[in-house]
């Protein structure tokens, strides 16, 4: 019996995000995401993530302020075994 294709259940929903910034920055990047063997992608994503765990009580004044509901409060997936 053939196996079903996987479902996207353990994808998060992706959207772009454009940053403008000087070239040496953009260097600087480049070169820790190679060092760290990861894509500038997955840098960035790293480096917002723990923004916004630093910066977690902001977003509770936030929704405290305007009672808004964190709508991409999202985990990550579990790891594919």
């Amino acid at each position: 019996m053939p196996r079903l294709p996987a479902t996207n259940r353990n994808k998060l929903k992706t959207e772009r995000l454009s940053v403008v910034t000087t070239q040496t920055i953009k260097a600087k990047i480049e070169k820790i995401a190679f060092m760290q063997q990861k894509t500038i992608n997955e840098l960035m994503n790293d480096i917002l993530k723990a923004y916004i765990k630093k910066h977690g009580a902001d977003l509770q004044k936030y929704k405290d302020t305007f009672g808004a509901e964190d709508e991409n409060n999202e985990e990550e997936p579990a790891p594919k075994n």
